[in-house]
């Protein structure tokens, strides 16, 4: 015959392993898994003219994909950005004001991301980004 104490003891065992694993695959993480380059991130970029404007970049990656948006000096207005990728550290995409494309690479050092920018005219600038917080 069994022994009462020795089986609920063990049905007790049982039941906080079970539920201790339902736990790990129900609860979402915390930011584990996410790509540090996600969030927003804002800087300011200097101009040809010394004029200073302020950026606000919003990246999301997945995989290699990065895909985001940027909110324009000029009018406020949302810049969707094109041809996104991510290689490690490294993010790579275009934005286009018209008909003009312009090239950004950048690297995630830490908390900031530096960007250089290139366009077809053989212009172009660096500035850095700094995470806007509570946004990964």
């Amino acid at each position: 015959m069994y022994n009462k104490p020795r089986l609920i003891h063990r049905l007790k065992g049982v039941g906080m392993i079970i539920l201790t694993g339902l736990m790990l695959i129900l609860v979402p993480k915390s930011g584990h898994g996410q790509n540090p380059i996600d969030g927003s991130w804002k800087g300011e970029a200097t101009g040809p003219t010394n004029q200073h404007f302020p950026l606000i970049f919003t990246f999301h990656t997945q995989d290699t994909l990065l895909t985001g948006s940027m909110i324009s000096p000029m009018g406020n207005d949302t810049i969707i950005l094109r041809n996104g990728t991510i290689r490690g550290n490294e993010l790579y995409f275009d934005i286009a004001f018209g008909k003009l494309f312009i090239h950004h690479s950048g690297e995630l050092r830490g908390d900031s991301i530096y960007i250089k920018t290139a366009d077809r005219s053989g212009g172009g600038m660096s500035f850095t980004l700094g995470r806007i917080t509570g946004t990964q």
